[in-house]
């Protein structure tokens, strides 16, 4: 093999490695921003349904005070009070678990991105690794063809 065709494929081989390591922190970086954005959607869904459930508390403590009053309890006292009370928190309570739900999905989509991120810097590093590898491999070989053939 001519010596000149030894450090071309060195080279050849060089680029390569660069090449995949950047698309693989590329890739990386796409997958992050994704989760990101993915994340961001799941804690806008859950403050909705949270949303939801406060609108559903109020709609059913209404129909328990309208229910209350024609069956002739005085409102605001007693047992009426009580059921209103229970009502409203556990009706703050199921808000709060959808939003924590929300969160904790979102903080593990967010983890997963980071974690993508970190996958496309190893990959870019190890990709300039190969290069490494490559030039020293590549100049070594010509080392020794051309020790050779002087």
């Amino acid at each position: 093999m001519p010596l000149p065709l030894l450090l071309i494929a060195a080279g050849i081989k060089a680029a390569g490695s660069i090449a995949q390591g950047n698309a693989a922190r590329a890739s990386g970086d796409a997958r992050n921003r994704m989760a990101q954005w993915e994340a961001q959607g799941i804690e806008r869904d859950a403050a909705a349904q949270a949303a939801g459930v406060r609108d559903e508390v109020r709609r059913t403590m209404g129909t328990q005070i309208a229910a209350q009053g024609e069956s002739g309890f005085e409102l605001g006292t007693g047992s009426a009070l009580d059921a209103l009370m229970s009502s409203q928190v556990e009706g703050m309570l199921d808000q709060m678990n959808v939003r924590a739900r929300g969160h904790a999905q979102a903080d593990a989509r967010r983890y997963q991105g980071r974690v993508a991120r970190m996958e496309g810097i190893a990959g870019q590093r190890a990709g300039f690794y190969g290069a490494a590898s490559a030039l020293v491999g590549g100049a070594s070989d010509y080392a020794k063809f051309a020790g050779a053939a002087g």
